[in-house]
């Protein structure tokens, strides 16, 4: 598995000094993301973000309640598949 911390910077000008340390990891399982200041969810994981791959189709699974154990939103890209009729 290997992280990679990145300093996202923010992209509204409204805020001075809001960039967000963020937590890359990538593994045959997924790719997932952690926010520094938004950690430690109710299944006692720190990621907020996930990317896996359901039947070859990626899913974003995001926890977007920290109070809750399971997923707030999973969201299919299914439709987003280049079909043969894109070519």
């Amino acid at each position: 598995m290997t992280d990679q911390i990145i300093e996202l910077s923010n992209v509204y000008d409204d805020v001075d000094n809001a960039e967000l340390n963020t937590t890359i990891r990538a593994s045959n399982l997924g790719i997932v993301a952690a926010f520094e200041g938004f950690e430690e969810c109710a299944g006692g994981t720190s990621e907020v973000v996930l990317i896996e791959n359901r039947n070859g189709v990626p899913h974003i699974v995001i926890w977007a309640d920290r109070d809750q154990q399971d997923p707030t939103h999973i969201i299919s890209l299914k439709d987003a598949r280049e079909s043969k009729d894109d070519a």
